[in-house]
């Protein structure tokens, strides 16, 4: 697993830069990026709700393809609570409805 600081959540000034905060990229914690292969190779499409769980604990996203993610890899905001250099486990997000 892969993560990167959300662009605006680095330092206290561009924390709180109300403008900034309102941008897509300040906003979006909640998607996951694979490459599209890897999405492929586990029945995924963009869009699909996933969950990737691991020693930080769960959580689920919206899934987004990119071929600019390594194969084998996944890319999510470090904003979203997971840690990223542990092994992760990555599923299909079943709705307890369904389940």
């Amino acid at each position: 697993a892969v993560a990167e600081p959300g662009i605006y959540a680095v330092d206290a000034l561009v924390r709180r830069a109300g403008p900034l905060q309102e941008t897509v990229d300040a906003r979006d914690s909640s998607r996951l990026w694979l490459n599209p292969e890897d999405a492929d190779a586990r029945k995924l499409s963009a869009g699909d709700r996933v969950r990737m769980s691991g020693e930080s604990g769960e959580r689920e996203f919206v899934l987004a393809c990119d071929p600019g993610v390594i194969q084998g890899s996944a890319w999510f905001p470090a904003t979203c609570g997971m840690i990223p250099w542990q092994a992760v486990t990555l599923e299909a997000a079943v709705a307890e409805a369904e389940a």
